[in-house]
């Protein structure tokens, strides 16, 4: 059976694809920062944060660890186009026995003097604009150790009671945006099922 086809005038065309252009303005938005942290699990078989970043994304997380090796908890930012500061605050269980912070982006930090305590509170801030290299690439900012025997959870937790973990952006003027709390990762040491996974 022939096909029909439309042949619309040199008019026509010209309302239609005006038309089409409109559409595809509204249907594509200019992408926005919709910040998360996740950790991510890994046993310490080699020195802390050599770990290829532009290769990991989302689907690599491990969000299970294994009680009885010692283990890197690595903090992980994704939705993001670039930055200059982020802030967040660690929690765990009393079981979970945590040791010492390595830093795996450059920048000044600024966090509470008993970190990485539960409860806790750390800032980096970078003295150049740290940009996202692809839509789905995420930002390794740094591992807390995890001693073998650990038992419970590790979470993503407010920065302090009065001010939410946040990013802020390299826009000029730059913008403040608060990590939302379905977007703060929570992970269990010892292999049981995570309770919150936020990077998809």
């Amino acid at each position: 059976m022939p096909r029909s086809v439309l042949r619309l005038g040199p008019a026509c065309a010209g309302v239609a694809m005006a038309a089409i252009g409109a559409f595809t303005a509204i249907a594509a938005p200019a992408p926005r920062d919709e910040p998360g942290l996740s950790i991510h699990l890994v046993p310490a078989s080699s020195e802390p944060c050599d770990i290829d970043q532009r290769a990991l994304r989302c689907a690599d997380l491990v969000h299970r660890g294994d009680p009885g090796v010692r283990q890197y908890a690595y903090f992980v930012l994704s939705g993001f186009r670039g930055i200059v500061t982020v802030q967040f605050s660690i929690g765990y269980d009393p079981a979970v026995r945590v040791g010492q912070w390595h830093p795996c982006v450059g920048g000044m930090e600024f966090s509470s003097p008993d970190w990485p305590a539960s409860g806790a509170g750390m800032g980096i801030t970078s003295s150049r604009c740290l940009p996202a290299q692809g839509p789905d690439s995420l930002l390794v900012l740094g591992a807390v150790e995890i001693e073998p025997g650990s038992w419970g959870r590790i979470w993503i937790d407010r920065y302090t009671h009065e001010v939410g973990s946040q990013i802020e952006t390299c826009d000029d003027p730059p913008q403040q945006i608060d990590i939302q709390v379905r977007r703060m990762g929570l992970v269990r040491v010892d292999g049981a099922h995570p309770g919150r996974v936020v990077c998809r």
